[in-house]
């Protein structure tokens, strides 16, 4: 997956620059009115072209540009593919993005690189703009704490098949010379310009949360009778069932979200109450999607692009064979699922003492 990634970055950042929105604090494109919506009289369905508007604050109030190692540069992708549940863009759409907020650091420039899809199903790069709408310069000479404004339009040439990612980028291979560049992440603090589109909420449903969310999951609804099993490595394509890597389960809690999937930078509060059938020193959790979409298995706790090692978190220590035990523990959505979201919990195997796989109930 990094080499896919790597390429495509690549073929990114080698885009002609355009230089034709300069300037030297704020910099604002006017855009034309246009109706959000048209409903289609005889299907009840929403018709295309359309206008979808989105405000980057709904990604949260404060977001870091992390540094990208296969760009290289500095790069934070904020994607909005949740807010088109109810009705995917098509080529030929207009998608308007507003930004208004400040950097933490003094900065020579920042851009606004594209719209891209970069998820699994599009080979996690594919850029739905043309070279001519892409890598606008937001501001150049930007003051720490100065508040900066830009809002554009773009135009689709390319159907997102999975994602729609607004893309923050600076620091890159062909920057010109006349741009310094600035070495270190930025974080940016947003203020609202506008409600974003939201298509769920345009059919009458329930609307997309907004902001970073908080949601409790208690796993016991998702997993009354649940086991952690024998879990053998892969070697050349096939399992070798004479060798154990640890004891790993999954349980799915998908259903969790009311349909709308949590997105990067919300948190997830799993409790837990049950009785094991094994004594175990610690069970470890992290959130994963195992879905097709996701190419079977894509980390969802940390970024694996940004962060190394793994990141493991204890979900509960010292289980006592036939004890009820309660627990709790705070997982961070660092990637937006495609499909699916699963806790997969596990634990080590020790040659010298084999714990073997384990088999919860629920306590009630």
């Amino acid at each position: 997956m990094k080499k896919l990634i790597g390429l495509a970055l690549t073929a990114f950042v080698a885009c002609t620059i355009f230089a034709g929105c300069a300037s030297k604090a704020t910099e604002t494109v006017e855009v034309p009115e246009t109706p959000s919506v048209e409903v289609t009289a005889e299907t009840g369905e929403i018709a295309h072209p359309r206008l979808y508007t989105f405000d980057l604050i709904d990604a949260g109030t404060t977001c870091t540009i992390p540094y990208n190692q296969y760009g290289p540069n500095y790069q934070l992708s904020i994607d909005f593919w949740k807010r088109t549940k109810a009705d995917r863009p098509k080529v030929g759409d207009t998608v308007k993005i507003c930004f208004k907020g400040t950097v933490d650091k003094d900065m020579s420039v920042l851009y606004a690189g594209c719209l891209a899809d970069t998820s699994a199903a599009a080979s996690y790069w594919t850029v739905l703009t043309s070279d001519s709408e892409n890598n606008k310069q937001i501001a150049t000479d930007i003051k720490a704490d100065t508040p900066i404004e830009f809002t554009y339009t773009y135009t689709l040439v390319n159907e997102p098949k999975g994602g729609l990612s607004f893309v923050l980028v600076y620091d890159y291979a062909e920057q010109p010379a006349e741009y310094p560049k600035l070495n270190e992440s930025v974080s940016l603090t947003f203020e609202r310009v506008t409600d974003s589109t939201d298509t769920v909420a345009e059919k009458g449903g329930n609307s997309v949360p907004v902001g970073p969310q908080i949601y409790n999951v208690a796993i016991e609804k998702y997993a009354a009778f649940f086991e952690i099993q024998t879990n053998h490595p892969w070697i050349n394509g096939a399992q070798d069932m004479s060798l154990i890597s640890n004891y790993e389960g999954y349980v799915d809690i998908t259903n969790a979200f009311g349909g709308n999937l949590p997105q990067a930078g919300d948190t997830i509060h799993v409790t837990w109450k049950a009785s094991g059938d094994t004594n175990i020193p610690e069970i470890r959790c992290r959130l994963v999607d195992r879905s097709a979409a996701a190419n079977w298995w894509t980390e969802l706790s940390f970024n694996s692009a940004e962060k190394e090692p793994l990141v493991d978190y204890s979900l509960v220590t010292d289980v006592v064979k036939g004890q009820p035990f309660e627990t709790s523990v705070d997982l961070p959505v660092a990637v937006t699922p495609e499909e699916q979201v699963v806790i997969t919990m596990y634990y080590d195997y020790d040659a010298e003492a084999p714990i073997g796989p384990s088999i919860f109930k629920i306590v009630r």
